[in-house]
């Protein structure tokens, strides 16, 4: 399987706002609420312009498959990372390999500590994201929190 990663562009826009709005998607984000065009733009507007977002976009035979994140918190010094997978490709088997694709292209340009935080209920998730070597590390009683090796 050969998924490719690039880093996303004003192109991408609307399908990562499709994406991220579909019922599934918000019922395993934080927030649950839809994002509205507004908001999309102020973060899409922040990843553009500054260096604490990084969105890559994935492809699988020339198809836009989803989009993985990373949010550095310069404070921390630690990235959150997210992955969504366009629902028109979920289910296939793509995740594992998008998101280790993205991670060592992330690790080019970042060394900090990642971390996923991932809804318990979230099964498919938390599966990709230990098979991606990542280990958890703190459990609330909505989240598992992941530390990348």
């Amino acid at each position: 399987m050969d998924i490719k990663i690039q880093k996303a562009t004003t192109e991408d826009f609307d399908e990562i706002l499709n994406w991220r709005n579909d019922d599934l998607s918000r019922l395993m984000s934080r927030s649950q609420e839809r994002v509205s065009i507004e908001e999309q733009h102020k973060w899409f507007d922040s990843y553009l312009t500054g260096n604490k977002i990084t969105i890559y976009m994935g492809y699988w035979s020339e198809k836009k498959i989803g989009v993985c994140y990373f949010n550095f918190d310069e404070e921390s010094k630690m990235s959150e990372v997210s992955i969504n997978i366009n629902p028109n490709f979920r289910g296939l088997g793509l995740s594992r390999q998008f998101l280790m694709n993205a991670l060592s292209a992330f690790r080019k340009i970042n060394t900090s500590l990642i971390r996923a935080v991932v809804k318990k209920s979230n099964k498919p998730s938390i599966s990709i994201f230990k098979t991606c070597d990542f280990t958890l590390i703190d459990e609330d009683t909505k989240y598992f929190y992941f530390n990348y090796k």
